[in-house]
């Protein structure tokens, strides 16, 4: 498990919104999974592909992926090269929004007894991740399924859950706008098998445009979500994506969960 500790003197995390957006957009995106590694902050030959991430942000928990790949060497100008002279690939479907602070991890890990440094002498010394830099901690094979627990107690929600709780914070008028310049049939994905990269604006103006009521029964939403409690519905698309329909408004209709299996199943 690696701690990587993000830091508002980087011009892309000036601030909390400004992280979210790296990992929604940048990341994935423009950046190319490279996740670029400032100098100092690591060793070559201790880190790993498949190595878990925990992202920190003021002591606060706030994203969770794995590595792709070990430490690469840059291959930008000489300016780029002193200040990011590494980088290594981050696995983006990997990547999960979380919460909770360093000093709480800490407290987990000293639980399972993994949190310490081998002095020259054989000792363990004490290791503190809330104080130290980007802490690496060594977890044995025996205890791989305490830190499975550890980082799933982390978690909070999938990504694409994470786009449309962030779409739902804008106004309609700017939804509307990206909407209309967005493509109206998704991305495909290779993960194991193909995915569809829905458009998160989508799931959020038919859930604002329903107000809480299915639009198949007109009945309420049956609860609301324990994350933000808002009332839960979910967005079905008339004709499937499989089938080529559109990821649109005009595609989709907001139903409780009821409904949305008749859907699939009546």
């Amino acid at each position: 498990m690696r701690i990587i500790k993000l830091s508002d003197q980087d011009r892309d995390m000036k601030n909390r919104e400004m992280v979210d957006d790296y990992f929604i957009n940048y990341l994935p995106g423009r950046n190319g999974e490279c996740f670029y590694v400032p100098k100092g902050f690591i060793s070559k030959d201790n880190f790993a592909a498949g190595e878990n991430l925990v992202f920190s942000y003021k002591t606060e928990i706030v994203y969770l992926a794995s590595a792709k790949s070990g430490i690469l060497d840059t291959d930008f100008s000489e300016r780029d090269e002193n200040s990011f002279p590494y980088y290594f690939l981050v696995d983006i479907s990997s990547i999960t929004p979380a919460s909770g602070s360093l000093s709480d991890l800490e407290s987990e890990l000293e639980k399972i007894g993994v949190l310490y440094n081998v002095g020259k002498d054989g000792s363990k010394v004490p290791k503190k991740i809330t104080s130290q830099g980007w802490a690496s901690v060594s977890i044995p094979e025996k205890l791989k399924n305490k830190e499975i627990e550890i980082l799933e107690s982390l978690k909070k929600g999938n990504i694409f859950d994470f786009k449309v709780r962030k779409s739902l914070k804008d106004s309609p008028s700017v939804r509307k706008k990206r909407l209309k310049l967005a493509a109206r049939k998704p991305e495909k994905k290779l993960v194991a098998v193909y995915v569809y990269d829905r458009n998160p604006d989508v799931v959020a103006e038919r859930l604002f445009k329903a107000k809480g009521v299915c639009e198949c029964c007109d009945n309420s939403a049956p609860f609301l979500r324990k994350s933000d409690h808002t009332p839960y519905l979910e967005v079905h698309h008339k004709k499937p994506l499989s089938e080529g329909g559109e990821d649109t408004l005009e595609n989709t209709i907001a139903l409780c969960p009821n409904c949305h299996r008749k859907a699939h199943f009546g």
